[in-house]
């Protein structure tokens, strides 16, 4: 106890940064439940959106903690946010593909949750995902890896955890997310574009931290998610 309490003590800043974004999160779940109790529905089935994002919360800060004792990964270090201006271009630029294949093949019409609400949903949508795709699997991926290949080297473990946890989102998208009359082509690219996608991401959060990883994906979902779930229901609609 007396370790963890001197973990928390000399990354403090890292801790409350984490701590206020995880407020603010489960502030905007109740202030988009609330009055609409079935906005979650979709991609929480039963759960009570707020329960489920503050358990999300105590196993993310957990997760973090077990990252931040091996001096693998940051939650948030000020000195990496010159980074997050070239991490929004190369986002901004992968959204596009997507928008391509909207375009020409054309997802549902009710696929995005609109305008004003949309400004609330989807950082918090951001936020599970981030806790569960990837901080969870790959902290539970390190733990074991680490355990069992004790004569490898750890730099090479993490990333081939970050190689594998790459692999959940595009699995879990194929599986509920993608429609069943797209060309298997189509499905493939996307699959290989989303992969692409979190691979990016948890390469951000080696190099610079949580909140540059999680900026990547809030980009990634301004642009496709709010912006163009908006447009594209006047220009294919």
């Amino acid at each position: 106890m007396s370790r963890i309490k001197k973990l928390i003590s000399e990354h403090r800043k890292q801790y409350f940064t984490f701590i206020l974004f995880s407020l603010l999160i489960i502030l905007f779940t109740i202030i988009l439940y609330l009055p609409n109790p079935l906005i979650f529905q979709k991609h929480f089935g039963i759960f009570n959106p707020i329960i489920l994002i503050i358990f999300i919360f105590v196993f993310g800060i957990t997760a973090l903690t077990y990252f931040i004792s091996r001096g693998w990964f940051a939650i948030y270090e000020r000195k990496n946010l010159r980074g997050m201006f070239t991490n929004s271009i190369l986002a901004t630029i992968l959204v596009f593909n997507v928008i391509l294949i909207d375009i020409f093949f054309t997802y549902s019409e009710d696929i995005n949750v609109l305008l004003p609400q949309s400004m609330l949903f989807y950082p918090t949508i951001g936020y599970v995902v981030e806790i569960l795709f990837h901080i969870l699997p790959l902290s539970l991926l390190l733990i074991i890896l680490t355990s069992l290949l004790k004569n490898i080297k750890q730099e090479k473990i993490i990333w081939f955890s970050i190689f594998v946890v790459s692999l959940i989102e595009p699995i879990f998208q194929l599986a509920y997310g993608t429609p069943t009359n797209f060309p298997v082509w189509i499905k493939i690219y996307f699959a290989l574009h989303l992969y692409l996608f979190n691979f990016l991401q948890l390469s951000i959060l080696k190099r610079y931290d949580f909140i540059s990883m999680y900026s990547f994906r809030l980009v990634y979902y301004l642009f496709w998610h709010i912006l163009w779930g908006y447009l594209r229901l006047s220009i294919l609609f």
